[in-house]
């Protein structure tokens, strides 16, 4: 029994030494546990007291030296323990009292920390001078954090900074506001550069640096230290960092501020300057601005538009189509646009462009609206000019007999007149392209093959300007029709159409039909009579059966004379018919201009010999293909009224030459001379001069006449130099 009793109370104090000290229980439970175990131990040794003290004295004795001295020790051990439990209570509460000051101190320093921040964003919100705000950021980092110097830098590149705001304890500041600073004496604020955070570094001056961003953009750094090597406190960084968002926000606000400032000088500029009239109405349609060239434009002073209604000025012939506009599009939501007059106080009109739209709040409720006005006067006068015009063009197209019409390069008819209409049967295709119109003409023509062929080379060649002539089977009439390409002002290569003129020529082939049948009566009624009487008067001058006396041989005179002028004066109108005809008939062969003139000068030289005019000829070597015949007669009508217009004592000279790459004849007379009036009119048919009336000279006005058609028919020009009282030149120039 005393054996299981010393057992158990061996246990007990194994479980109190061994493993209670490693429970996870708080010191004083562990402790509470430890004792209890310990005198559960004694009492089982006392129990084996007992059980000895019934069995062995001896064995008593032993026992209680052994269980004193257990106890003895275990009374150290919890003195020894108590002494170790109240040194650690003593600790325990310094570090509660060391724990609630740093808390006392932290709170200090949030609060501390709380009010500077408070200071400076009521400066921010006050939107004070941003070197004030600077300097009160570096005086309230610099006590927040209880350093000796504080500054904010503005980077300006990678390698400076200006400072922007400082404070100092010292009686002297480290450098200047506005003093420029190279990065590399502020080694904290170079890191911020580099690498965008909070940085450190070691030695006096600015030893710690928070960046300020303004948005995404670097804009540079809050910066604190002392001017001894002593550090910055650690956990600084947070502070200096908050304090720097500040910054920040204050230099994000300033530029905000600044470009607000700008845009609303470059809003004044722009609306003082601008040509175009603008205005801002609330919701009512008050004005709450108006620019300059509104005022202009409406006749209303700008003072005196503010807060009256948008509308006072409107004429009132447009006032209610307007108004009620503008009332549909503010409450549909829709742009406002019109074209209107205004009519000021003066009783001028102007005529303008509105436009408007509204102005919305963040939420979609319309605030006002904001409008230009568009001075469009000259583009109304011009409309209406270009009005006036369009009906002088159609009364002009209206009044020509000829059909007009414009077409564009796809055929489509852009213009056509009220003739047309009548010539042509348009209303068979109503409303169709040139094409299919021409395709409904072509069926009624009386050669459409020959009409398609026409149209066809049109169509191949925009620029093609080919006449052509077509008659209608059903009526018989005969038209022309015209065409030439149709380009624009300044760029003749640009064809944008093509412009296509009928004209009615049934007269006039009428007529050209009755003139070849007058031509073949000419020639036969006329000219067999004339030969006859020239026949017989040539033999009764030369008949010697019965002599004639002088008076008789006179008459005969006379009447071969009158007879052989009424002959040239048909050979002059059959050849003009002939020439109109296109029929004048040209026999070209290789001609030596030279002979020619020779020719001409041996038989007109009786006629100025008898007249006393000096007739020479010049001939230079001059070959080319022409009519000799109708050459012939250019040289003796010219010749002839040089000797007509020439005085006696006179000179004319009848040249040939080869000139540029042509052959060139003049005949040139020291005569009276050709009055400018009259060599404008000198190769109408039937034109005689003022000075050839005057002087009576014979004549019929179609000698030179006769003589353009002849030298044009030869593809040559003839000109006409002259000056009264010195004498005329007349010039043929002939191709090779």
């Amino acid at each position: 029994m005393a054996g299981l009793n010393w057992t158990i109370a061996g246990a007990y104090i194994f479980i109190a030494a061994a493993l209670v000290p490693r429970l996870a229980l708080p010191r004083a439970p562990r402790l509470m546990g430890g004792a209890f175990l310990v005198a559960c131990a004694f009492t089982h040794l006392d129990l084996a007291h007992h059980a000895l003290a019934r069995s062995d004295p001896f064995l008593v004795d032993t026992h209680m030296f052994v269980i004193h001295g257990i106890q003895a020790a275990v009374d150290w051990g919890f003195i020894l323990l108590a002494f170790r439990h109240g040194r650690l209570m003593i600790r325990a509460n310094d570090e509660r009292v060391r724990e609630y000051a740093r808390a006392a101190a932290a709170e200090h320093a949030a609060a501390a920390e709380q009010r500077a921040l408070s200071r400076i964003a009521t400066a921010v919100a006050a939107e004070r001078d941003p070197e004030a705000i600077f300097a009160l950021v570096a005086e309230e980092a610099a006590q927040l954090l209880e350093v000796e110097t504080a500054g904010v830098l503005r980077f300006d590149g990678p390698e400076a900074a200006t400072l922007m705001g400082a404070w100092s304890t010292a009686a002297e500041p480290t450098a200047p506001v506005g003093v420029r600073l190279l990065l590399e004496t502020v080694p904290s604020a170079r890191e911020v550069y580099r690498k965008g955070c909070s940085a450190r570094a070691d030695g006096p001056g600015f030893a710690l640096a928070a960046p300020v961003r303004v948005g995404l953009r670097l804009w540079g750094a809050v910066t604190v230290g002392n001017q001894s090597a002593e550090p910055v406190a650690e956990g600084a960084e947070s502070r200096l960092e908050r304090l720097a968002e500040l910054v920040g926000l204050a230099v994000s606000s300033t530029e905000a501020r600044e470009a607000l400032r700008r845009s609303e000088q470059r809003f004044r500029m722009l609306t003082t300057h601008a040509p175009v009239g603008i205005f801002e109405l609330d919701p009512d349609g008050r004005c709450l601005f108006v620019n300059d060239r509104w005022a202009e434009m409406s006749g209303v002073e700008a003072d005196a538009a503010v807060g009256a209604s948008w509308g006072r000025s409107l004429h009132w012939l447009d006032r209610d189509r307007v108004v009620g506009a503008w009332n549909e599009a503010v409450r549909a939501g829709h742009e406002f646009s019109a074209e209107y007059r205004y009519l000021s106080t003066d009783r001028r009109t102007r005529w303008v462009a509105g436009r408007a739209v509204a102005l919305r709040d963040e939420s979609g409720a319309v605030t006002g609206h904001l409008g230009t006005v568009t001075d469009i006067s000259d583009r109304k006068r011009a409309e209406e000019e270009l009005a006036r015009h369009a009906s002088l063009l159609r009364a002009v197209l209206d009044a020509s007999p000829d059909g007009i019409c414009l077409v564009d390069l796809r055929g489509d008819v852009l213009l056509s007149n009220t003739a047309l209409d009548h010539l042509l049967p348009w209303d068979r295709v109503p409303d169709a392209s040139l094409h299919e119109r021409t395709e409904a003409i072509a069926e009624l023509t009386t050669d459409p093959s020959a009409f398609r062929a026409a149209s066809a080379a049109l169509g191949g060649n925009p620029v093609t300007q080919v006449p052509d002539e077509f008659e209608l089977a059903p009526s018989g009439a005969v038209l022309q029709r015209h065409t030439r390409p149709v380009t624009l002002e300044g760029a003749p290569e640009a064809v944008f159409g093509r412009l296509f003129l009928f004209r009615d020529v049934t007269a006039e082939r009428r007529a050209e039909r009755a003139k070849d049948e007058f031509i073949a009566l000419a020639s036969h009624e006329l000219r067999t009579p004339l030969t006859s009487i020239q026949g017989y008067v040539e033999l009764l001058q030369e008949t010697e059966d019965e002599p004639l006396g002088d008076r008789q041989r006179r008459h005969l005179a006379v009447v071969m004379r009158n007879a052989r002028r009424l002959s040239l004066l048909v050979d002059d109108l059959l050849t003009v018919a002939r020439a109109d005809a296109g029929r004048l008939g040209l026999a070209v062969s290789d001609l030596d201009l030279g002979e020619l003139v020779r020719d001409c000068v041996q038989a007109s030289g009786p006629a100025a010999l008898e007249r006393g005019i000096l007739l020479e000829g010049s001939q230079a070597p001059a070959r080319g293909r022409a009519d000799r015949a109708r050459l012939g007669q250019v040289l003796d009508n010219l010749v002839s009224n040089a000797l007509k217009f020439t005085p006696p004592g006179g000179r004319i000279v009848v040249s040939a030459r080869a000139e540029d790459g042509g052959n060139v004849l003049e005949v040139t007379d020291t005569g009276i001379g050709i009055s400018a009036d009259d060599q404008s009119r000198l190769f109408e048919r039937f034109y005689r001069t003022s000075g050839a009336v005057a002087a009576a000279v014979p004549g019929t006005g179609l000698g030179l006449s006769i003589s353009k058609m002849i030298v044009e028919a030869h593809g040559g020009l003839m000109e006409v130099h002259s000056t009264e009282g010195e004498g005329s030149t007349f010039r043929v120039v002939l191709p090779r």
